[in-house]
């Protein structure tokens, strides 16, 4: 490690850092069902579970915090038919927040907030003014719940069709700090989940991924397509490629995806980590915890073990924060 990186770590990382952490597997099982289909150079270490598991949830919280983050955010509508208007029936938000509210004894107090995306289609006002009163009613006030200024913070997946509605919302709801997160793949005037490296030098958010590989989230897309005879032309459109050739197109996916970056077995989230903890900004968004099905997760994996739960400790330089494992 050069003397430049050195330096890095030396300083305290003074940036707030969120993770993000999904909950595919409370209804379904469909990353486990597609690494079996189809192979995966990783696999889960504690098996194939299900989020909504305390025991499960409990060492995911303890190495989250073991890597000396400071929010969990939650999303959890990452399945085909949910909506944000179906907060009320999410398994593993009662878990967590009971976990994270019994944190006495800990050096490091973990919170969380909530991410409000539809994995399909667009948001309406009408689900997001819902979901969001139900978690300022429901979640919002406990003490594990992260706020920015002194407003509970919330992250809402935006695009264009959907940017007046969250000004509605904004204008709305003025004591909670709502932000707007896009999925993009390059530079953007918003925040993004991920951006190939180098990230854009940002003083309020820049995100940090291990690595990226679409094919078998493309799989999954193609055979809902196909399933619920989606024609929603900017649905549609995307896998367009796939579901007219379904005979051909899996193995097609899998050796070309539409998006992929490779891992480099630890130096592109190391680089990405290193460039956001220099620049210092407001946030360092981590993307992401348990996102296997687009094989762009940092939690201990069979093949790899802690590598990255314990290279974020070392280049945030909270080792002597945190409550090891």
């Amino acid at each position: 490690m050069n003397s430049a990186k050195i330096n890095i770590i030396n300083n305290l990382c003074s940036s707030k850092v969120i993770l993000w952490f999904t909950a595919h597997y409370q209804r379904y099982s469909r990353d486990w069902d597609l690494i079996k289909k189809y192979g995966n150079p990783y696999h889960p270490l504690w098996g194939y579970y299900k989020s909504d598991d305390p025991e499960i949830l409990d060492k995911q919280i303890k190495a989250i915090k073991r890597m000396g983050t400071d929010v969990i955010a939650y999303d959890m509508f990452a399945s085909y038919e949910w909506t944000p208007k179906d907060i009320s029936k999410d398994k593993v938000l009662p878990v967590l927040s009971k976990l994270l509210n019994n944190q006495k004894d800990n050096k490091r107090k973990l919170k969380y907030c909530i991410i409000f995306e539809n994995y399909v289609g667009y948001q309406t006002f009408e689900e997001l003014s819902y979901s969001i009163s139900y978690a300022y009613k429901n979640l919002m006030n406990s003490e594990c719940y992260f706020k920015s200024k002194g407003k509970p913070f919330v992250l809402i997946f935006y695009d264009e069709k959907n940017w007046e509605v969250i000004k509605k919302l904004q204008k709305e709801y003025r004591d909670i700090e709502i932000r707007q997160i896009a999925w993009s793949w390059k530079g953007s005037e918003g925040w993004l989940y991920v951006e190939d490296y180098p990230q854009t030098l940002r003083k309020d958010w820049m995100p940090v991924s291990p690595g990226f590989d679409s094919s078998l989230e493309e799989v999954y897309q193609r055979d809902m397509v196909i399933k619920t005879k989606d024609t929603d032309p900017e649905i549609y459109g995307l896998f367009k490629r796939w579901v007219e050739d379904p005979n051909k197109s899996t193995e097609d996916i899998m050796k070309n995806p539409l998006f992929k970056t490779l891992r480099e077995n630890g130096k592109f989230y190391r680089n990405q980590l290193l460039r956001a903890v220099k620049n210092n900004p407001e946030y360092i968004f981590i993307s992401g915890w348990n996102d296997w099905q687009y094989r762009n997760q940092i939690e201990p994996a069979v093949e790899y073990g802690f590598k990255y739960v314990d290279m974020t400790a070392e280049i945030l330089n909270r080792k002597d924060q945190i409550d090891i494992l």
